[in-house]
This record gives structure tokens, C-alpha cells and sequence, in this order.
């Protein structure tokens, strides 16, 4: 009896090894044909589910792929360790182009990859990963795209797939929807790292979710485009140039923000539509919030703030609108250990009209009170009774002109000395002193503005205040 040749996958219709047909796990030769016929010689029908095996290598392509999911309920591409599919297609082409034909009545199939990564491992940048039409409930598991132009396309209703532990590295756009109709789609403990653009673009989407994950893009321009998504639990760092967040309309905001190295974000949260809910947590940035004239309705909430470098600021720009702002949490030194309690110790009263002013008038106005310099240099201040080692200050101020900038003095420093928004623009003011063997002994709260003169204005309002290592009095 003749024999049978031997191969990777001996039964029909359930997988597809690429070794059957040639296919090169050295990226030395070009594999497209070969994972092509691969593809092809799968069960055009909803007999169940097929799959493509990619035994762990380096697969180079030189033309795309193409899946066509006409008449075919799933199809997988996976591999049980992992697999690279060196993309190094025509510039601006995808490597895998997952379609229904022309003309056919789409059904909107499931297209999954587990353990592939989708890369230009020369890492030009220039040829893109992998673009979808309406797949529908597809999950992409453990699966990376490195140093392309656009990693993830998805268009013509891709909704409800999910991407779970997946890596975007080093690519100019990580996810997109070029025609913005991509929706419910969530993104599980998923990363970004070292984007040249924007790391997830949810334009005119709705209803997708980014749940854990970390974006840590270091670029120029936004990380997140924002709308109609939610946004949980999920760590941004290394910005240093652009926004994080660009805020469109109707989210659901939570994250940490974190800088490194002078790293910082300018701003965090750039704001520019409406009906938002934003919960801003971590450690400093250059800028939390800045609103844009379209900004209205949004809710902003700050803190806790931790490991914030002394004499610094939390400016919250932009005009009024509806836009609601609350700041809270611990404000520390990074030169300190962890302070745990909240900014709830009132050391100073309230009433802003009974500290010691200097050049100026100060006018309770409801929640707020009016600064207005006389002459000279404008302040308040309020002496503490008692020995610290460390003061915090956190208050919001609005300019009222060109000079009513003020800053905050505990003591010794300042914060917010520097280059201010216009007038009628708000910001959150932050200070933090830490005295450490040498506490201060009767410290003195001042709230100067930096301009002088008669007519040197600002509001101020939530003023709050809290120490640590106060001795009895």
C-alpha cells in the first residue's frame, strides 16, 4: 500500500498549518503565496470553525494577505507561541485585508488572531498592519503591531470585537476608524508604547471601551482621541509634548496620569466637546485640564494627586460654560514618604475676608471672593500658630485681567508664578513645602498677585488647606 506524505495537519477542514504550503518561519523567502494558499484552502462554508497554524518564526510578506470572509462564519489565524508576520508590503498597504466580495451580502463574520504579531521589523513605519469590513464579535488575544503607519483599521461596522492583552509599539496610529463607524469594541489590559501619532483615534465611534491597559506614547500629539467611549481604570505616561486625552463628546472618563523625567503632559486633557465626565488621578502634569471655547456641560474631577514635586501647580484652563471642576486628595513631595490623609485639615478660615489684606479689597461674592488691588503689590495672607514640616494648599482662581495672576506663598517658595492663561480663565492652584529637619514656626499663607497696581484682579475660591507634623501648640 502506497504511503500517504506526512504532513503539519492531517485533518480537513479544521486547520491550516503554513509549513503545508511552503510557507518560510525564517522571514528569509517571501510567504505570501504560501499562507495565501493556506487561506484559501479552507472550507468556503459555515461548517464551524477553520483556523490558519503559524508554528512560532518570522513570516515575511511582500504582497498583502487577503481573507475573504464571504461565505465563511470564522476564521483564526493563530499561533501556540509566537509568530511574526513581517509586513513589508507596497508602502500605505495593509498586510492582511480581511473583506466579504464585492457585491456579495455581508454576514458579518468572526475574524480572531491569537499569538500573532503584525510588525515591519525594519521599522520604516511606512506599510500598514491590519484593516477589517464588518466583522462582528471577533477577538484578537495576545497579538502585537510594531512600527507601521496604521496598525488597526476598522471600518464598514466592525463592531463588538474585542482586543485582549494586546501590544501596539512604536506605530505613527495604533487603532482607527477611518470611516467612524466602528463601535462597542472593547480594549482589555492592552498597551501602547512610543506612538508617532495618536495611539487610538475613537472619532465619530460610539460606545467603545478602553478597560486597564497603559499608554506610555511620548509624542506630539494626542494619545486618545475621546468620543462616545469609556475609559476605566487605565494608566497614561510620557507625554511630553502633546495632550493625552483629546476629549470629543459623551464620555466616561477614568485615569492615572503619570510623568517621569520631567515628562510631562500638556495638557492631560484637552477638552473640547460636551456631556463629559472626567476623573483625573496620579501624579503631576505640566497642564491637567485645558477647555476649549466648545467645552460645556463636563464634569472635571481632580485627585488624589500623589507625588507631586513641591511648588507646582494644577492649572484647569478654560472658559466657564456649565463645566463643573472638583479637586481633592493628598498632595506630597517626591522627596517624602506617602501622606494618606486627605485635604480635609482646615488650618486657615474660610472666610478669606477676615485674613490680613495688603493693597487690595477682598469682596465675598456667594462662593467666591473678589481680589482688587489698590495700589502697590496686591495680597492676603493668614498666620498658623504651631511648628510644621509640611504645608499644603489647594485652591482655584480665576484672573479677572492681564495682572491678577496670583500665587501661593506657605511660608517660604511659591507656586503658580509663572506664565498664566488669559483673563477670565481658571485654573487650579497646588502648593506643597516640606521642611523636613528644619519645620517652620508660625508660617505665614499669603495669596499674592503677581500683577500690580489699582485694578489687579482675581476670584478665588475652594481654598483648602492641610499639614503634617504639627507640633502642639
Amino acid at each position: 500500500m502506497a504511503l500517504t506524505k506526512a504532513t503539519y495537519a492531517m485533518i480537513n477542514g479544521i486547520s491550516a498549518n503554513v509549513l503545508d504550503f511552503g510557507a518560510d518561519p525564517t522571514g528569509a523567502a517571501d510567504s505570501a503565496a504560501a499562507i495565501q494558499a493556506a487561506i484559501d484552502s479552507l472550507p468556503n462554508s459555515y461548517s464551524g470553525a477553520t483556523g490558519i497554524f503559524f508554528p512560532a518564526g518570522i513570516y515575511k510578506i511582500l504582497t498583502s494577505l487577503t481573507v475573504d470572509l464571504t461565505n465563511t462564519s470564522s476564521l483564526t489565524l493563530y499561533s501556540d507561541t509566537k509568530a511574526t508576520i513581517n509586513v513589508q508590503t507596497t508602502a500605505g498597504t495593509y498586510g492582511i485585508e480581511v473583506d466579504y466580495s464585492t457585491g456579495a451580502t455581508a454576514n458579518f463574520p468572526t475574524f480572531n488572531m491569537t499569538g500573532i504579531a503584525l510588525s515591519d521589523i525594519t521599522a520604516a513605519a511606512t506599510r500598514n498592519g491590519i484593516r477589517t469590513r464588518r466583522v462582528l464579535g471577533s477577538k484578537f488575544t495576545q497579538c502585537e503591531f510594531n512600527y507601521l503607519d496604521v496598525a488597526v483599521n476598522m471600518t464598514d461596522d466592525s463592531n463588538l470585537n474585542t482586543f485582549d492583552t494586546c501590544m501596539w509599539r512604536s506605530n505613527i496610529n495604533g487603532w482607527l476608524s477611518a470611516d467612524g463607524i466602528a463601535n462597542a469594541n472593547v480594549f482589555l489590559n492592552c498597551q501602547w508604547r512610543y506612538h508617532g501619532g495618536t495611539a487610538v483615534d475613537f472619532t465619530n465611534t460610539g460606545g467603545n471601551q478602553i478597560i486597564g491597559g497603559d499608554f506610555e506614547p511620548d509624542n506630539a500629539n494626542p494619545v486618545l482621541i475621546a468620543s462616545n467611549c469609556s475609559v476605566q481604570n487605565t494608566r497614561f505616561e510620557r507625554n511630553v509634548q502633546g495632550e493625552i486625552i483629546r476629549v470629543l463628546s459623551d464620555c466616561d472618563i477614568e485615569f492615572d496620569c503619570h510623568s517621569d523625567g520631567g515628562r510631562q503632559a500638556l495638557p492631560a486633557v484637552n477638552l473640547v466637546g460636551k456631556n463629559n465626565k472626567i476623573f483625573i488621578k496620579g501624579t503631576s502634569a505640566a497642564q491637567f485640564v485645558e477647555y476649549q471655547s466648545t467645552a460645556s456641560n463636563n464634569q472635571i474631577q481632580i485627585g488624589p494627586v500623589l507625588a507631586m514635586v513641591a511648588d507646582t501647580s494644577i492649572p484647569v484652563t478654560g472658559p466657564d460654560n456649565g463645566n463643573v471642576i472638583a479637586t481633592f486628595g493628598s498632595l506630597q513631595s517626591n522627596t517624602t514618604g506617602a501622606i494618606v490623609e486627605t485635604l480635609q485639615d482646615v488650618l486657615a478660615p474660610a472666610d478669606l475676608t477676615t485674613w490680613t489684606a495688603t493693597n487690595c479689597t477682598v469682596t465675598n461674592t456667594g462662593e467666591e471672593y473678589e481680589i482688587v488691588g489698590t495700589g502697590g503689590t496686591a495680597s492676603i495672607s493668614y498666620t498658623l500658630t504651631g511648628t510644621y514640616s509640611g504645608l499644603r494648599m489647594l485652591l482655584t482662581t480665576e484672573p479677572q485681567n492681564a495682572g491678577g495672576q496670583p500665587l501661593i506663598s506657605l511660608g517660604a517658595g511659591s507656586a503658580g508664578a509663572s506664565t498664566w492663561p488669559s483673563p477670565g480663565l481658571r485654573r487650579v492652584l497646588a502648593a506643597q513645602f516640606d521642611y523636613g529637619v528644619n519645620p517652620i514656626v508660625n508660617p505665614v499663607i499669603s495669596i499674592t498677585l503677581v500683577g500690580t497696581g489699582v485694578g489687579a484682579a482675581c476670584k478665588v475660591w475652594n481654598v483648602r488647606t492641610a499639614a503634617d507634623g504639627k507640633t502642639p501648640d
